[in-house]
């Protein structure tokens, strides 16, 4: 079996070779005879981008209204079960780490899962 690259080259999946486009390559011809056999490549598919692990709470705070979520999280800071560190964090921090408790604290009580962390933090990062 055989996919499509980012670049549209031809990568056989059994090994993860890149296919060289050249007549008279063996695994080109293995690839044609594949080809013609009926089969088709699959579609070259992007990696996930990935997770930041820190943003700044103004990119944070943007990622959070575009999702709807900042009036929860402003009323969840009026809450008293949140610690007093989740306040302070809320507040103050000049950074917000993906893997600090704050993060950790504040995701449970929004009813958030990590996926849904890692979506936000992906977000905050694009803003500029």
């Amino acid at each position: 079996m055989y996919a499509f690259t980012e670049n549209n080259n031809v990568q056989r999946l059994s090994d993860g070779a890149i296919i060289p486009i050249a007549e008279g390559n063996r695994d080109y011809v293995a690839y044609l005879e594949w080809i013609t056999d009926g089969n088709e490549p699959a579609p070259y598919v992007a990696p996930p981008p990935a997770v930041p692990q820190q943003v700044s709470p103004y990119q944070a705070r943007m990622a959070l209204d575009a999702a709807g979520l900042l009036d929860d999280v402003e009323a969840l800071m009026a809450d008293a079960t949140i610690t007093r560190a989740a306040k302070i964090a809320w507040e103050y921090a000049t950074t917000w780490q993906r893997d600090s408790q704050f993060i950790a604290e504040l995701a449970p009580a929004l009813g958030l899962s990590e996926a849904q962390i890692d979506d936000l933090f992906i977000a905050a990062a694009q803003v500029t």
